[in-house]
């Protein structure tokens, strides 16, 4: 959990820039901070943002008011999404995922963005500003090479591996780092990418046709919003 990880005070620290251009006004607390919350799917991301914002003093229905934004596990809705949001007058949007993060750079310009992405992200690092976006890179894309070698460790006698990933640029390059190293290690390699929750099911019973003895879920946001439901789904396969 990324909250659990980071103290809540150094994630809204790095809000950064983008903190500082809200008008003067909602800081006196004149006027209500609106800020849009832009993902694929919901995730409970939100609550430790919403909480750390809470220690700052910014309280919804008071000073200020999140919208969440989702895609409703369709990553391909989300550059469309943005393009409605470059309209509206938010004074912060956060953009949780890469395909999020990419969807909104793209299509605002006037609006501060903070990312919270898999991998480095595009048009340059989170971590280093560019224009209107700075945010946090969570870097899964790097830390995926070792998913393979944890799933042996506990399961020792694991031979075929399926790895389900979203159609994301962070799902693909997560998926070949599986890949490479499950091959490494003289494992069976079956990737399948999901393009939408609906698919998990049969994407699950094909991995169980095959007799595949191990599971990998890639980083995103649409499996880390329906854990509770793949849970469940896996211990019935």
């Amino acid at each position: 959990m990324l909250f659990d990880q980071l103290h809540r005070r150094k994630f809204i620290t790095l809000l950064g820039g983008a903190a500082v251009s809200w008008p003067v006004a909602a800081r006196a607390q004149t006027k209500r901070a609106r800020i849009g919350w832009f993902t694929v799917a919901p995730h409970p991301y939100i609550d430790g943002f919403r909480q750390g914002l809470r220690e700052l003093g910014w309280i919804e229905g008071e000073n200020l008011a999140i919208e969440p934004i989702y895609a409703d596990g369709h990553p391909d809705r989300l550059p469309g999404l943005a393009s409605v949001l470059a309209r509206v007058p938010y004074d912060l949007i956060v953009a949780s995922g890469s395909d999020a993060v990419e969807a909104a750079r793209a299509a605002i310009q006037s609006i501060p963005i903070v990312g919270v992405s898999s991998s480095m992200g595009t048009g340059g690092s989170l971590a280093r500003s560019e224009g209107n976006l700075s945010g946090i890179a969570l870097l899964f894309d790097e830390i995926a090479t070792k998913w393979p070698e944890l799933l042996i460790e506990m399961v020792p006698r694991v031979q075929r591996i399926c790895v389900l990933f979203d159609p994301s640029l962070s799902g693909e390059r997560q998926s070949e780092a599986v890949g490479t190293t499950a091959t490494k290690l003289g494992k069976t390699l079956l990737p399948i990418r999901i393009g939408n929750v609906d698919a998990i099911p049969d994407a699950l019973e094909r991995a169980r046709g095959e007799k595949f003895d191990g599971l990998i879920f890639i980083a995103s946001p649409m499996f880390t919003a329906n854990a509770t439901r793949l849970v469940k789904l896996v211990q019935r396969t």
